[in-house]
This record gives structure tokens, sequence and C-alpha cells, in this order.
């Protein structure tokens, strides 16, 4: 096969392959598949994953959904400890700050500031939650990333009840958003087969 051949051959496949993913369901159904079944469950604890803080220093969507489940789950009673962690000092602060003005109890919040991986949240976490004998807990996080946050934080000991703070695999339903879907498992799968490899999960 010439080299033209071969590479007309492969941009028809990767066209084909937008198109497929851009305007069929197909992941959304790997989707579904991927991020599991969201589950509701009296806990020992809340745990909010950190999203991330924009440069400057607000929440950004995806942050803000998080912490906003995680106050509804503990306003519900859910559990009565909520911890905010924050991939940066700022926001850990607007989290919490947002968690006071939403009248949660100062007392039943527990702060991480500083992790920058799942796997450091998860470890840190676990030191924080250690005096309060935490066993149970409700894990919010995006959903295609709870798989390998859930396996992460069995890792360290506890047993987890995943609550994500979306429903991207059946809310994602334009051409965008099929396409990002799609960049979100692939980057996920990745990340996955990595902790393992490390021995992380």
């Amino acid at each position: 096969m010439s080299w033209n051949r071969f590479a007309r051959s492969l941009g028809g496949t990767v066209l084909v392959l937008f198109v497929v993913s851009a305007y069929t369901p197909l992941w959304n159904t790997i989707a579904t598949d991927f991020a599991g079944p969201g589950m509701m469950g009296s806990s020992d604890a809340i745990i909010v994953l950190a999203g991330s803080i924009s440069p400057e220093a607000r929440l950004t969507d995806e942050a803000m959904r998080r912490v906003l489940h995680g106050i509804e789950l503990h306003k519900d009673g859910f559990a009565p400890l909520l911890v905010l962690s924050g991939s940066h000092p700022e926001e850990a602060h607007r989290r919490v700050a947002l968690a006071l003005s939403m009248g949660i109890a100062p007392d039943a919040i527990l702060i991480e500031r500083t992790a920058q991986s799942t796997r450091d949240e998860s470890a840190q976490i676990r030191e924080l939650l250690a005096p309060h004998e935490v066993k149970q807990i409700l894990l919010v996080t995006q959903s295609i990333h709870m798989p390998r946050a859930k396996r992460v934080f069995e890792r360290a000991g506890f047993s987890v009840i995943p609550a994500p703070s979306d429903d991207y695999p059946k809310s994602l339903t334009t051409p965008t958003g099929r396409v990002w879907l799609m960049s979100r498992i692939l980057q996920e799968v990745l990340a996955l087969v990595y902790y393992k490899s490390s021995g992380y999960v």
C-alpha cells in the first residue's frame, strides 16, 4: 500500500470515528457503563474531591458543582461530617465559605487544602479522618472520574458509596458534549492504567 493510500484510509477512518462519536450516542452508552450507577446511603462522612480554581481565583463550574452536591447531601442528613478538598488553598477557602454561607455548621466541616492528585487526596483525607473513626464515605466527584477515585479511596481503607456530582453520560448529547465525553473517558482510562501499574489501586 502506498503512503498516499494509507494516509487517505487513515483520514477516512478518523473522519468516520469523529462522526460516530459526535453524532451518535456511542460515547453516552460507554460513559454510562464506565461511570457506573450513583448510589445513596447514610455514611460517616461526605468527601468532596477537589475540582480546580480559575486564574481569577474563582471556583470553576466543576468545582462548584461538586461542592454544592456535597453541601446538599450534608443538609439532607446523609452524613455528619463534610470534608472539602482543594487542589489550592484558595479553592478550599472558597468552598468552606460557601458551605458556611449555606448554613453548614463550622464543626461539621473538615478541610484538605493541598493535595495535587486523587491519590494524594486519599492519603491526606485518611489522616484527617483518622480521629473520627470514619469507615464509610459518600464520595463526591465527576461521574467519569468516579471509577478511579472509588478504587483509590477503597485502597485507602474506606467503604465507598459513589455520589457523582453530574449525569454527564445522559446530559451531554450535543456533538461538542459527546466529543468532550470521549476525551474524558480516554483520559481516565489512561490514568486508571497508570494507577494500576503504579500499585495505587
